[in-house]
């Protein structure tokens, strides 16, 4: 969660865009094109929005992240069967690789201390726990990335850090010059763009370089 105010943001853009009124870009449009900024934000770095908490796991190996969930990110440690105890930590391993050594992992016998997770890059909201889960479930900490919450209204704060604060707002410039009508400024909307696509470039390497052996997850589309 971050502390600056939509408000603040739109305001911002409406200066750098000469629209000091808010003549020709109403403010819930703005507000429009700060949502959808920082959903895009997610689909290029799953960090941008993340939850880490205690999961309730469902019986057997296959589980599913919450509802608001974009991507599980990572297994932590078992919290026990109330979610409030700390207790032992779970190592990741490759699906593949755990289902070659032993192809019957899946219908072995369960147990409430989870040794183990594998996770399928293709299948973004499940990931997969051994030893498997009694009837009665423990809870695993996990983090995982979240659809940010919508901001309906100027006053409230972005749902993601701070630091992304000018990223969104050349996106928000990109959709604005985007918009029909004599404002619209293909040239301009597309300078917005690429500036947004190269803030996040920026911010993934430099993520990659400070955090030894942390993997960001990112999607791009055209």
């Amino acid at each position: 969660m971050g502390t600056i105010t939509a408000k603040t943001l739109i305001t911002r853009v409406s200066h750098t865009m000469q629209d000091y009124n808010n003549t020709h870009w109403l403010i819930p449009e703005h507000l429009d094109y700060l949502n959808d900024a920082q959903r895009q934000l997610v689909i290029y770095i799953a960090s941008a929005c993340t939850k880490n908490e205690p999961r309730k796991l469902e019986p057997g190996t296959l589980q599913t992240i919450p509802a608001e969930g974009y991507r599980f990110i990572k297994g932590h440690r078992n919290m026990g069967l109330s979610g409030a105890t700390p207790g032992r930590a779970v190592r990741a391993v490759d699906y593949d690789t755990l289902s070659d050594a032993n192809p019957d992992w899946h219908t072995s016998t369960p147990a409430d201390v989870v040794l183990e997770y594998a996770f399928d890059m293709n299948d973004p909201k499940r990931f997969y726990v051994w030893p498997p889960q009694p009837s009665s479930t423990h809870y695993l900490q996990i983090t995982y990335s979240c659809t940010p919450t919508v901001i309906a209204g100027v006053n409230s704060v972005i749902t993601v850090d701070d630091v992304y604060a000018n990223a969104i707002m050349e996106y928000m410039e990109y959709r604005a010059w985007r918009k029909g009508g004599k404002d619209m400024n293909i040239a301009k909307s597309d300078a917005a763009f690429t500036q947004f696509a190269n803030a996040l470039g920026l911010k993934l390497q430099s993520d990659q370089m400070i955090i030894p052996g942390n993997a960001v997850v990112t999607e791009t589309e055209e």
